[in-house]
């Protein structure tokens, strides 16, 4: 499970930039550009993850939003879907600036997590989309900081630095979700 949590990067905006109506910052265009010298593999491979990452929290969301019975666990599914194809927008465009190729579809373990995730209903989805959500949301931190740490790019390095607030508010979202399901028993 951790490993496939650690392929569940997820990363948003600067705290620099200027919000936006859902509360979600943009990179300035300088801070996209990454540097013109060579990108470590700890820069590459988590603009990769990232990417991934995204793509299967945006189809996480979407799911949550169909599935979800409670209304908090349809919420949260809004906000991953906004905040992840915001955060997509931005790994795409430095990857391009770099030439980087980013894989077509989440990782197998991510596909394999939402063939579950589609065979469950009711309480139970409410349940499993908390628990497997919050499980990566607290590994993308960690490896969000590994990147701020050890990361060789200045511009990925302050793209996983805006990152942290918005992992950390949906892990906040999740916890609270987690709570009000739980109390609706």
């Amino acid at each position: 499970m951790k490993t496939m949590l650690a392929l569940m990067l997820i990363g948003l905006l600067t705290a620099a930039a200027p919000a936006t109506a859902s509360g979600v910052q943009s990179l300035p265009a300088q801070a996209a550009e990454p540097h013109k010298g060579k990108l470590s593999v700890q820069d590459r491979n988590w603009l990769r993850s990232a990417h991934q990452a995204n793509l299967a929290e945006v189809a996480a969301g979407k799911l949550a939003q169909r599935k979800g019975t409670a209304q908090s666990v349809r919420q949260v599914g809004k906000t991953l879907v906004t905040d992840h194809s915001r955060l997509d927008m931005q790994v795409k465009h430095a990857a391009a600036r770099i030439g980087l190729d980013l894989p077509g579809q989440p990782n197998a373990t991510q596909q394999q997590h939402a063939r579950m995730l589609k065979q469950k209903s009711g309480s139970a989805f409410d349940r499993a989309f908390i628990h497997l959500e919050s499980g990566r949301h607290i590994r993308a931190i960690e490896l969000t900081s590994k990147e701020i740490h050890k990361g060789s790019s200045p511009a990925i390095k302050q793209l996983a630095r805006a990152t942290e607030p918005v992992l950390k508010k949906h892990l906040h979202q999740l916890k609270n979700a987690s709570l009000k399901t739980s109390g609706s028993k």
